[in-house]
């Protein structure tokens, strides 16, 4: 199992932009290269052009245009098509997701609002080795 965020790229994505930059200064200090998006279709938009990838796209499941399950359903598609890989994690302050709904999406884990940043990172470990 990974035990470091180190040199790990990850596209974080939620609409709240001071959350964003709280998740995004946390994984940084830890370790890991962190590119954001504001929205789920800037975030798809990102990770088409991305020449280098992401290991993992962190997501909320509520935005302003759209959710994460659509985003997510986005990326399984294209990497399905193209050979590519990519663990996917979402969080919710709700509890609307089932086991079933994350795996027909291609999510691999779903975390709870409010979550410290240990937690947070400890899941995102735990999920990295799937992507391998």
């Amino acid at each position: 199992m990974q035990r470091s965020l180190n040199e790990i790229r990850i596209l974080l994505v939620d609409d709240d932009e001071c959350l964003r930059e709280i998740m995004q200064e946390n994984l940084e200090i830890r370790g890991a290269i962190v590119e954001v998006a504001c929205s789920g279709n800037a975030a798809f938009e990102k990770y088409l052009e991305s020449k280098q990838g992401y290991s993992l796209i962190l997501s909320d499941l509520r935005m302003a245009d759209g959710t994460g399950i659509e985003l997510a359903k986005k990326v399984k598609s294209f990497n399905e098509l193209n050979h590519k890989n990519c663990t996917f994690v979402i969080y919710s302050g709700f509890n609307d997701l089932t086991p079933d709904c994350c795996a027909n999406a291609g999510i691999s884990a779903h975390l709870k609002k409010p979550m410290q940043m240990a937690e947070l990172v400890q899941s995102l470990l735990a999920e990295l080795p799937k992507a391998a």
